[in-house]
């Protein structure tokens, strides 16, 4: 959906689209139909709000009915990025899990 491409979710999710002026609003339900595949999911519904076409919101509701949302301020876009901002280094004596 972040990629404009909201064809390549279609498969997985169900998503609907709600504009009231420059608000626009899509809603993402899993389309898991098998009981099986449902247990699994974490997530019931996720919504991506946009104001003027500029994300301002995403909101996540979890198996349990709890929501997360995030709002977002002051945002820019396309703007480069120090890679070193992704180095973690952990503090002496941290325990870190590995998971390959």
């Amino acid at each position: 959906l972040l990629s404009g491409d909201v064809a390549k979710m279609a498969p997985e999710f169900k998503i609907s689209e709600k504009i009231t002026g420059d608000q626009q609003e899509f809603t993402l339900l899993p389309k898991k139909n098998d009981k099986a595949a449902n247990d699994k999911e974490q997530l019931n519904k996720i919504q991506f709000i946009f104001n003027a076409g500029v994300l301002t919101a995403m909101a996540f509701e979890d198996k349990l009915g709890q929501t997360t949302r995030l709002n977002l301020a002051n945002t820019a876009t396309n703007q480069p990025v120090d890679m070193n901002l992704f180095n973690f280094v952990p503090k002496p004596g941290t325990d870190v899990i590995e998971n390959n």
